[in-house]
């Protein structure tokens, strides 16, 4: 399932892209970790949004996933932009050095968190399939 994938792709990339954070950027290794960062940045878009069409029901799918970009962009431009200035700032006042790459690191750890919430998607995808209805009914 799509939602499966993507649990598999996080759990491979996640290391690689907290890694990165760690490494100067004089080592070759930095430049392979940017290139899977950067592949991270798009390979989620395809699989999430068929994710998120397989567990509701067709009536609501355009409205669900409406709802869903709504909630990406306000969630992750709105409060995690806001969110990354103010641990900057805060990182700042405490004389933290490199609070950029700390606050990207922290960001980058927390999305960790979607590993188990794809995984969950993937149960209720498979609980579907298995019974023919959808998994939003």
């Amino acid at each position: 399932s799509p939602a499966m994938f993507m649990v598999i792709v996080l759990g491979v990339l996640l290391p690689v892209n907290l890694t990165f954070r760690l490494i100067p950027p004089e080592n070759p290794i930095f430049w392979v970790c940017i290139v899977v960062a950067y592949f991270q940045l798009g390979v989620f878009y395809g699989p999430t949004f068929s994710a998120v069409q397989a567990l509701c029901p067709p009536q609501v799918r355009s409205t669900v996933v409406a709802f869903y970009l709504l909630s990406l962009n306000v969630v992750g431009l709105g409060i995690g932009i806001t969110g990354a200035g103010v641990m900057v700032d805060a990182l700042k006042q405490a004389a933290v050095s490199h609070p950029y790459s700390w606050t990207l690191f922290a960001f980058t750890a927390l999305s960790g968190l979607a590993i188990p919430c794809y995984w969950f998607a993937a149960r209720a995808t498979r609980r579907s399939r298995l019974s023919g209805t959808p998994a939003g009914l």
